[in-house]
């Protein structure tokens, strides 16, 4: 199915470019917390 702004794209606003149709869109993620797991993560990768 389509994700992200389909075949019609999206277009221009006020402080948003345009996006065209079908573009394909990548996104960089970090995790900066989780909830309730906190210590868990500490443990698994470090408190740096």
């Amino acid at each position: 199915g389509d994700m992200a702004f389909g075949k019609k794209g999206r277009p221009s606003s006020a402080g948003k470019p345009r996006i065209p149709g079908d573009a394909v869109i990548t996104f960089d993620l970090e995790m900066v917390g989780l909830p309730g797991k906190e210590q868990e993560l500490i443990e698994l990768i470090g408190d740096d």
